[in-house]
C-alpha cells in the first residue's frame, strides 16, 4: 500500500466527532460549543514571493478572509525566499524575524507567507506571532509549510486550515471560537484530501497530510476525544517514515517531529509501560536540533518545553536522574526565552517545572544543595504568582516547597526542616479549601498528618 492510499485509508473517518465536547486545558467543559461566533482574528498576508502578478496571493488572502470571524491585512511587500535545504535554519529565522516585526507593527496574530516555486508549486508558510508554550497544543511553527499547486483550485482550504492552526491560544474564549472555525475547516481539508485528482507538487501530499493531522491534534486536545488524536498521529508516523520522509526539508521534519512527539506525549497518559512515553522524548529531542536558540529563540523555547514536560513525566516513571536532569536544563533554555517580564505567566510555570525536576534529584540524591536550588526556583516563581494575584497557583508553589522540605527533613531528621513543610502545607491547605478543590485537600491532609507524626517521633 503507497503513502496515499494508507493517508487516505486514515482519513476516510470525519475528523470531527464529539462536536459538543469543547473542553479547556485542564479537562474541565468550558462554554456550549454552538454558542454565537463573536470573536474576530487578525491575519497578515505578506505578497507570495515571485507572484509578479499577485493573483495567487489575492486568491488566498480573499479564501481566508471570506470566512466569517477572521479579518485579512495585507502587507506591502513579501517576506523573502526560504532555502529549505538548510540543516541550520539560517534564511528560515531571517524571514521569520521580519515576519515577526509585521506581525508587532500590525497588530495580527498570524503571517501567512510564502514563495512560488518554478511557477508550478505554491509553498505556504504560516507564523503565530509568538508560541504560547501549552502542553497539548495542535499550534503550527516555523518550519511547517504547505505546497500548493498552480493554480490552488480547491486546495486553497488547506491555507485556511494552516491559518486556523497557527493562530495563537490567549484565553479559553478565542480557543473556543477558534476549535468552532477549525472544525469547519476540517471538514473541508477533509474533502480536498480525499479527491484523487489533484495534481500535488512532488511532496504535496505529505505535507498536506502533516497540517491535516496537526488540525486533528488541536480539534482532539480540546475535546478529549482519544480516537481522534490516535489518528493524527498515525498520520504523522506515516509521514515521518521511510517512503515519504525523504520528500520533506529538514525544517519539515522538525516540525512534524515536533507535533508527532507532542501527540505521543499526551497519548501516553494512563499507560502503564513507558514505550510511548520515550518515542515521545526522542521525537522531541530530534526537532530541537533544529530549532536553534540563535537562530529561532521562540520556536526553541516551545520545543524545550515540551521536551522538557515530557522529561519530567518520564522521569517520574522511571527514577532516571539523567532525565530529570535533562528536562531541567530544557526548562532554563526555555527561560532565557520566556522571561519574567516578555512571558510572566509562562516564566513562573518554567520556575516550578525547574523546581519540581531539581526536587526529584534532591530526593533521590539526598543532595542538600540541590533542595535548596528547587525550592529557590519555587519561590521564584511567586513573584508572579501571588496570595492575591493567583491563589491556585500560589497553593500549589506552597505544596511544592512543603513537599521538598518534608523530603529534606524526613532523611535528615531535621525538626525545623519539617516544621517548615507543615506551615507550607497549612498555608496551600488554606486556599484549597477556600476554592473547595476536594482531591488536593484530603492530599495535603494526609502530608501534613504524616509530617507531624514524624515531628513527634523526633521530639521523644
Amino acid at each position: 500500500m503507497g503513502l496515499w492510499d494508507s493517508l487516505l485509508r486514515l482519513w476516510s473517518t470525519p475528523a470531527t466527532t464529539a462536536k459538543n465536547q469543547a473542553r479547556n486545558p485542564d479537562g474541565q467543559r468550558a462554554v456550549n460549543a454552538d454558542a454565537p461566533k463573536t470573536s474576530a482574528f487578525a491575519i497578515l498576508v505578506a505578497p507570495f514571493y515571485n507572484d509578479t502578478t499577485l493573483s495567487l496571493t489575492q486568491s488566498v488572502a480573499e479564501a481566508i478572509g471570506g470566512r466569517s470571524g477572521l479579518i485579512v491585512q495585507m502587507a506591502s511587500s513579501p517576506i523573502g525566499p526560504v532555502d529549505d535545504s538548510e540543516e541550520v535554519p539560517v534564511s528560515l529565522a531571517a524571514a521569520v524575524n521580519k515576519g515577526r516585526s509585521l506581525l508587532e507593527s500590525s497588530d495580527c496574530q498570524v503571517l501567512v507567507w510564502g514563495e512560488v516555486i518554478d511557477g508550478r508549486a505554491l509553498r505556504l508558510r504560516f507564523l503565530p506571532r509568538q508560541m504560547e508554550g501549552e502542553f497539548a497544543s495542535g499550534e503550527l511553527l516555523a518550519g511547517d509549510s504547505l505546497d500548493l499547486p498552480v493554480p490552488p483550485g480547491t486546495t486553497v482550504d488547506l491555507a485556511l486550515g494552516g491559518a486556523l492552526a497557527a493562530l495563537q491560544l490567549s484565553t479559553d474564549h478565542d480557543r473556543k471560537h477558534r476549535l468552532d472555525r477549525l472544525r469547519t475547516a476540517i471538514n473541508a481539508v477533509d474533502l480536498v484530501l480525499q479527491d484523487g485528482g489533484i495534481a500535488w507538487p512532488v511532496g504535496g501530499k505529505v505535507r498536506a497530510a502533516i497540517l491535516y493531522a496537526t488540525m486533528m491534534s488541536e480539534m482532539a486536545y480540546r475535546t478529549g476525544h482519544r480516537p481522534t488524536l490516535l489518528r493524527a498521529s498515525e498520520i504523522l508516523r506515516t509521514c515521518l517514515a521511510p517512503g515519504s520522509i525523504e520528500s520533506l526539508s529538514p525544517a519539515n521534519r522538525a516540525a512534524a517531529s515536533l507535533h508527532y512527539g507532542d501527540i505521543l506525549s499526551e497519548l501516553s497518559h494512563g499507560d502503564t509501560d513507558e514505550t510511548t512515553l520515550t518515542n515521545a522524548v526522542q521525537s522531541l529531542r530530534q526537532a530541537a536540533r533544529f530549532y536553534q536558540h540563535k537562530q529561532l529563540p521562540e520556536e526553541s523555547a516551545q520545543v524545550s518545553v515540551q521536551l522538557g514536560r515530557a522529561l519530567q513525566r518520564l522521569s517520574k516513571r522511571s527514577n532516571n536522574t539523567s532525565h530529570m536532569k535533562e528536562g531541567a536544563q530544557a526548562f532554563i533554555m526555555a527561560a532565557q526565552v520566556w522571561t519574567s517580564v516578555t512571558r510572566p505567566d509562562r516564566w513562573a510555570d518554567l520556575q516550578t517545572g525547574i523546581g519540581s525536576l531539581l526536587g526529584q534529584v534532591a530526593e533521590f540524591s539526598g543532595n542538600a544543595e540541590i533542595a535548596e536550588r528547587a525550592v529557590m526556583f519555587f519561590t521564584a516563581a511567586t513573584r508572579i504568582w501571588s496570595r492575591d494575584k493567583d491563589p491556585r497557583r500560589w497553593a500549589n508553589v506552597m505544596n511544592n516547597i512543603g513537599a521538598v522540605r518534608f523530603a529534606q527533613g524526613k532523611r535528615s531528621g531535621d525538626v525545623s526542616q519539617l516544621r517548615e513543610a507543615t506551615e507550607c502545607f497549612s498555608k496551600a491547605l488554606e486556599i484549597y479549601t477556600m476554592v473547595g478543590m476536594t482531591r488536593n485537600i484530603h492530599v495535603i491532609q494526609k502530608n501534613i498528618a504524616r509530617v507531624e507524626r514524624l515531628i513527634a517521633s523526633q521530639s521523644s
